[in-house]
């Protein structure tokens, strides 16, 4: 008897399972312990079963907790809509049911604290249960790990500096390209699986935007700045790593198709050459470290600094760095515009068109103009002065280069003292090229004319000028 009402239980628990549009459609919170001890029927062990059935299928729905929960118990709190499950101590919220919509919405991270991770170049924020990871130190990161569920979202606040180093794969950031973290600062990323993560959305803790276009790669501007604004360096001529600032380096510097011949420092059929200037450094296959620029001719080619520069024969793009490599700096740098005490020009080429305003001023970041001028014996040209004379007593003489004039002063005695008056009067400087003149009751007027000659006094020539804080964007 107990083994046909057994095989009857574990058909009906069978069928229960595998059919439940059979079971009765009622919320239910009835216990599920069966009875062994004593004598029970076959029907009422089979009701029994069906108000267990009804109550696991239903989640134990109703307006208010079962009684006596076992942990991990769920149960269907109608009175909220939502899905619990017994902790051995509370109901916890797993998700919420939309019964008129019929949705569900599930939390990103609720009801658990953040977990704490240290900044490292593979930081697993799967490797916690929380979706809600603060990430502390500075240490950059390149990987978020591959410990996380594929699909599943997580929320990432930074209290350090670290840079995510961008990968188009592994690590696919908003702006295509590095970041660089400040204190505060908040991300969502979702795990597309094999190690691969996407950055959904990254926020500033000081509530710019992430990408600006507003403000292009490369810009230089001037403020009075209390702190320096977001996504931009004190421009100083100062090296940039270029792994830190890719979007920078890709602004800053022109790629061109070109030929070379090794041997033969001029690469031929460059199509661009404008803002290019002598110095500036290249870099391209074929091409040896530390070659620049040494002339080059409009859209046509370049000449590199030595011939030792071009080391093979071939068809390739080369890069040529408008900003050089900055003070210090090599081929693992970007250098920044050094606009210490200077002021901007715009290139005098623009739209290929010469205004012929400023001499050698057609390369991005020239420089050109001094603070001051020292006027020389070259700088000052020759010119005349006009010399009055005035002696309404009498008539007299004067000499020329050191030699008396003839004069109606008493006889017209002539003279023959060097830089003094005809006879006996007060010596005075030699004028050259006087031809003599006598002179009356009125002034007479000659001309004498002087060599170039200068002071040799540094003059300033800084036009009124107001002083600023100068940056440059580097982050996109």
């Amino acid at each position: 008897m107990k083994l046909i009402a057994r095989a009857i239980a574990a058909g009906l628990v069978l069928l229960a399972c595998t059919l439940p549009s059979l079971m009765p459609s009622f919320a239910s919170q009835n216990s599920c312990v069966m009875p062994n001890t004593g004598t029970v029927s076959g029907l009422t062990l089979v009701n029994d079963i069906n108000a267990c059935n009804g109550s696991l299928l239903t989640l134990y729905s109703g307006g208010s907790a079962p009684s006596s929960p076992s942990t991990g118990m769920f149960w269907y709190d109608t009175g909220t809509n939502y899905v619990r499950q017994f902790d051995g101590t509370s109901w916890q919220p797993i998700w919420y049911v939309d019964a008129t919509n019929h949705l569900t919405t599930h939390a990103i991270g609720g009801g658990i604290t953040s977990a704490s991770l240290l900044a490292a170049a593979t930081t697993d924020i799967g490797s916690v249960p929380q979706a809600f990871v603060t990430v502390t130190g500075n240490t950059a990161i390149s990987s978020f790990g591959s410990s996380a569920v594929v699909g599943s979202m997580h929320v990432i606040k930074f209290t350090g500096t670290p840079v995510l180093t961008y990968n188009a794969t592994s690590l696919i950031l908003p702006g295509a390209g590095n970041i660089v973290v400040s204190a505060g600062d908040m991300a969502f990323a979702i795990y597309l699986g094999s190690g691969n993560w996407q950055v959904l959305f990254y926020q500033p803790g000081n509530g710019t935007a992430l990408v600006n276009t507003a403000i292009p790669l490369g810009t230089v501007y001037f403020g009075t700045f209390g702190t320096i604004p977001p996504k931009t360096v004190l421009a100083y001529g100062q090296a940039l790593l270029r792994s830190t600032y890719p979007a920078y380096l890709a602004a800053v510097t022109r790629a061109q198709p070109m030929t070379r011949t090794a041997g033969n420092a001029t690469l031929a059929s460059v199509a661009d050459t404008s803002g290019f200037g002598v110095g500036m450094p290249v870099e391209g296959p074929g091409i040896a470290v530390g070659c620049t620029v040494a002339s080059l001719v409009a859209n046509t080619s370049i000449t590199l600094n030595n011939t030792s520069c071009v080391t093979a024969n071939g068809s390739a793009t080369i890069t040529v760095f408008l900003t050089g490599y900055g003070s210090g700096g090599s081929n693992s740098t970007v250098g920044v515009v050094d606009c210490r005490g200077v002021g901007l020009a715009g290139r005098d080429d623009l739209g290929t068109v010469l205004a012929n305003r400023l001499s050698n001023a057609t390369a991005n970041n020239s420089f050109l103009g001094s603070q001051t001028q020292t006027i020389t014996t070259s700088n000052m040209p020759s010119h005349a002065h006009n010399i009055y004379f005035t002696d309404p007593g009498h008539i007299h003489g004067h000499p020329v280069s050191g030699y008396a004039q003839a004069g109606a002063d008493n006889g017209g005695v002539v003279g023959t003292t060097p830089n003094g008056w005809g006879g006996s009067g007060t010596p005075q400087n030699t004028l050259t090229a006087y031809t003599g003149a006598y002179i009356g009751s009125a002034p007479n007027v000659n001309n004498s004319t002087t060599t170039s000659a200068g002071s040799g006094t540094a003059m300033s020539i800084v036009q009124p000028t107001r002083v600023l804080d100068c940056v440059q964007a580097v982050i996109p």
